[in-house]
């Protein structure tokens, strides 16, 4: 419980040294801000350019924005959501496969890039896109160990994901 306990004060504290979120101004948060929109006013969009067929970092912000409004917290929930996922499975990943506390020390350096920790609280494509990465190595750890065939489905189908946001997945391969 130490390790988790040193993640969530980390991340507080990232949180608290970096609380920029949305930062709009035809940046991609902004695009994505816009698809989002367009979501909430008529259900899912046809896309128009490579940002509005990103739907898994969209359909996120769209729901939070029906249920909750738009607001610049609002709009960086499903990253923060994706972020704290990513941490998760990449502990969970690394501590099976290497053994405890190697997952956690893995996280906690992850969660202190900046690259990671910036973007805590902006729409981006790099947090959902690790997020399936790493949730498709757990399934492919489960499928190692088990050999049941909805593990290789489900590793298969988060892979899939993770190229829906954005291309870039295919070096999974």
């Amino acid at each position: 419980i130490g390790w988790l306990a040193a993640l969530g004060v980390t991340l507080a504290l990232v949180l608290l040294a970096n609380p920029v979120g949305f930062v709009g101004g035809g940046w991609d948060d902004w695009q994505y801000l816009n698809a989002a929109r367009c979501w909430v006013e008529n259900g899912p969009c046809l896309p128009r350019d490579h940002w509005q067929g990103r739907w898994p970092v969209i359909a996120p912000i769209a729901g939070i924005m029906a249920l909750l409004g738009e607001s610049r917290l609002t709009i960086g929930l499903p990253s923060l959501a994706y972020a704290i996922g990513c941490l998760f499975l990449l502990a969970r990943l690394g501590n099976r496969l290497a053994g405890p506390p190697v997952g956690y020390a893995a996280a906690l350096v992850l969660l202190v890039m900046p690259i990671f920790g910036i973007e805590l609280l902006g729409p981006n494509a790099e947090h959902p896109e690790l997020f399936f990465l790493l949730l498709s190595a757990n399934f492919i750890q489960a499928y190692a160990g088990r050999k049941q065939a909805w593990s290789a489905f489900a590793a298969g189908l988060s892979w899939a994901l993770a190229f829906q946001v954005r291309e870039t997945a295919i070096t999974a391969l």
